[in-house]
Parts: C-alpha cells; structure tokens; sequence
C-alpha cells in the first residue's frame, strides 16, 4: 500500500480494515501513521478514509467482498468523480483481492488495478510482528526511502460490463431504437468514447423528428445541413418512413404517410409543376375560393379541383387536392405516378390503421388492399381506368412496395424533365445506417 501510494501520490486512500487489522490499528495506528510519515516525506496530503470492520474474522469468503466492494467503490467514484480510482490488488488475503479485480471489469466506470512486486522478488516473509510493532524502526527501515524503484504494474484488463452492454446496445442500433441504446450506455459512459455518446444523443434526436436541435458539431457527422432548409424537413421525415417501415412497426408506418404525402404532392404540384394551391388558402390553411376568383391562376385551379372532386372547392387544403391537379394535367408523367398511386393506397388504409384496434402487418395490409376493389374493367373515365391498371400491375400491397413507391416519387421529382425545375429534393436512403455505422466505429473505442 505505501509502495503504491508514494508512487500515484494520492488524493485520498481508503483502508478496510478486518477483525485482526482493527485490533492492530487500535494498538498503534500503524496504518494510518505510516500512511503519514510517507505523505510528509514525499510532499501530498492524502484524505485518509478507514473501513472497520471488528466484527470480520472470516476473511476467506470470496462473494462477501465482493458484495462489500462494489458500494464502497461507488460511494468512492461518487465522492471524487473527476479522479481515478487506483485499486490495490497486492495487498489483502486472496478473495479480497480477487474481488477488487473482478470487480474492475465490471465496474461502470474506468479504474486502475495495480500489482507490486515484494523488493525480494518472492513471496515477503511475515516477519511483521501482531501487536508488538515499533513504528519509528519500520518506518526507518524501509528500503523505499532510500532506494526507491518502482515495483508497481499496472494491470491490463477488459472491462467486461463495457463488452456486454457495447452487444447490448448494438442490437438496439440495428433495431434503430437511439432511446434504448443511449439508455444503455449513459449508466457506463465514463469508459466509453465521448464522441459514442454525442452520436447516440444525435440519432435520438434525429429519430424524434428533432434533427435541429442537434448539436452544430454533429451535424456535418451525420450530414446535415447547420441552418434549417424546408427540403431538409421533408427528407428527414422520409428517412423516418423508412426507418419505421424497416423496423415493422406499421400502424405508425402507414399513419405516418399522411404528412409525407402531402410534403411530397405540394412540391410536385407547386414547385414542379407551377400550380401555388397554398396561396389561395387563407391564414388556417383552408382553401379560399373567393381567392382563387381574383386571377387566371386561381380560376384554372379551381376550374381543375371542382371536375374531379365533383364539389366546390373548399376546406383545408390536403393531399387529394394536389393529386386531383396530378390526375387532370400530369397523369403521363413519371412524378405523378407514384404519388397517385399512394394517395390511392392512402385513402383505403390509412384510416382503418389509424382507428383499427387491432395489429397491423403485412397481411392486414394486403387484405385492406385486395385486388377485388380495383378489377380492370373497362370505363369511360379514362383516368379511373387507367389508375385501375396500375393498382392492378402494383398487387399485392406490401408495406415494402409503399415504400418504393416513395423512394420513387423522390427520384422521379429530382429527375423527371416534364415540369419545372426544382431544387433537389435530397435524401440519403441509407443515412440511419451510415449513422449506425459512426456509433459503432465510435463504441469500438474506449475512452
């Protein structure tokens, strides 16, 4: 112990003390006084902490320690949380010091055990007498004092708590579920890379839809832009389609596709194809139709809107009207196919998901979907008809056909030259899983 302490010149030292050492630090404080003696000598001014324990006799039991430790440990960390704790493995009987170093690799935070060698190179012979203990003579005998080296090794280990929850919190990782993984690595996070845990912070984030306020310094980690873009919004909440739809959780999946539907037919119907639907809304959002009266514009998409909604136009302004314009003057175009087709899908679905007490899997999507209700049968409308066909073409629905039918939208709009020209649309289809891999390459590390 004091071979160990004239080395790292500690801050505080705590001793535990059993039935036989108590009755030797009551005769003469030697523990304490050479503990002093040392620190005077070598200039620091350790806190001195005593455990006593009269009542231990049976110093031999290995799962007593073990218990006895590990509170003793955490009160220790918990007292002096910047510094390190040192952990002497030398000294005590055999499952004392079995113990301390079991508990190392399990312990949620980084110690240091350290192991000495005797100056003898053996096994110390117990010359050290019970009681009778003269403290100047030892004191004054020790050979460190005057010839000082250093026998300390310090003890490579894996901390296994640190092995067991990084598998842990990977399987959370490939479940995409960030609450779960940064649950598990906040109680150990002091023996992990701070950069594992800022990214986990980030990709919980991400995940609630909350992208902004993420750190400035993660954000070109996960490449986001640094200011908000309503592009960025759009693509985010996709990423979250996907990320919902992957994981199997299809009532949020299928609720989910109402928003981003309509993110995706505004920008088709008013930036591709030129038709501002939003301006002729008053200030809830609900189209105006003494508005649309005012100029050309508003007449024709009024004029589009009464013809395949068979009502005047009115209330708030939702993805059927954008597809209603999409059908009238876009229907042979490569962007306005999957959006019709997804709105087809999402009148039939989305409200038995969203009021359906019930699971919702593959199957029940299918059978809300089935192939019955959309029979090719010849009709005067050409543009049923042709919806007809393609809903045909598309059985049987899948959640994973959905969402192709969105990955499609995206690049159709990014690419397809009929229309006007917009600023691009840019989602990363892979970006949860270039996340997971930055989280994991960071885990691999310790701190």
């Amino acid at each position: 112990m004091l071979h160990i302490c004239r080395k790292y010149k500690p801050d505080c030292v705590m001793l535990y003390l059993s039935k036989e050492m108590c009755e030797r630090h009551d005769r003469d404080d030697r523990y304490c006084d050479s503990l002093r003696r040392l620190a005077a000598r070598e200039g620091f001014a350790p806190e001195i902490l005593v455990e006593e324990r009269p009542e231990l006799a049976d110093v031999q039991i290995y799962d007593f320690f073990f218990q006895e430790f590990q509170p003793l440990l955490l009160t220790l960390h918990n007292q002096f949380p910047e510094h390190q704790l040192i952990l002497n493995i030398a000294s005590g009987t055999p499952a004392m010091k079995n113990a301390l170093y079991l508990l190392a690799a399990f312990l949620p935070f980084p110690v240091l055990p350290v192991q000495t060698k005797t100056p003898v190179g053996k096994q110390n012979p117990h010359l050290e007498p019970h009681m009778d203990y003269d403290v100047d003579l030892y004191w004054e005998c020790n050979l460190d004092n005057e010839d000082y080296i250093d026998r300390c090794q310090e003890v490579q280990y894996k901390n296994l708590n640190v092995q067991l929850q990084r598998e842990n919190i990977l399987a959370h990782l490939n479940a995409y579920d960030y609450a779960a993984a940064l649950a598990v690595a906040k109680p150990i996070q002091s023996l992990l890379n701070p950069q594992s845990i800022a990214l986990l912070e980030s990709a919980k984030m991400r995940v609630e839809l909350n992208w902004k306020s993420i750190h400035p310094t993660q954000k070109p980690e996960l490449d986001l832009p640094l200011h908000v873009e309503e592009h960025t919004n759009i693509a985010e909440y996709l990423l979250w389609l996907q990320m919902k739809q992957q994981r199997g959780d299809y009532s949020d999946f299928l609720r989910g596709l109402t928003p981003g539907l309509f993110a995706l037919c505004k920008i088709a119907v008013e930036e591709k194809a030129g038709y501002p639907l939003s301006k002729y809304c008053d200030k809830y959002g609900r189209l105006n139709r003494g508005k649309m009266l005012k100029d050309e514009m508003g007449m024709e998409i009024g004029s589009m809107l009464e013809g395949p909604l068979k009502k005047p136009v009115g209330g708030f302004l939702i993805s059927s009207h954008y597809v209603g314009i999409l059908k009238e003057k876009y229907l042979h175009t490569a962007w306005a196919k999957p959006l019709i087709l997804l709105r087809e899908i999402e009148e039939k679905i989305r409200n038995a998901a969203a009021h359906t007490i019930t699971r919702v899997d593959e199957q029940w999507i299918q059978n809300e979907c089935k192939l019955e209700k959309y029979k090719n049968q010849e009709s005067s409308d050409q543009i049923a008809y042709t919806i007809n066909q393609w809903m045909q073409d598309l059985h049987p629905i899948s959640s994973e056909k959905i969402m192709k039918l969105i990955k499609t939208a995206v690049y159709e709009l990014n690419n397809g030259h009929e229309g006007k020209s917009l600023s691009k649309l840019d989602v990363n289809w892979g970006a949860y899983d270039l996340m997971n891999q930055k989280i994991e390459a960071a885990l691999a590390g310790l701190f």
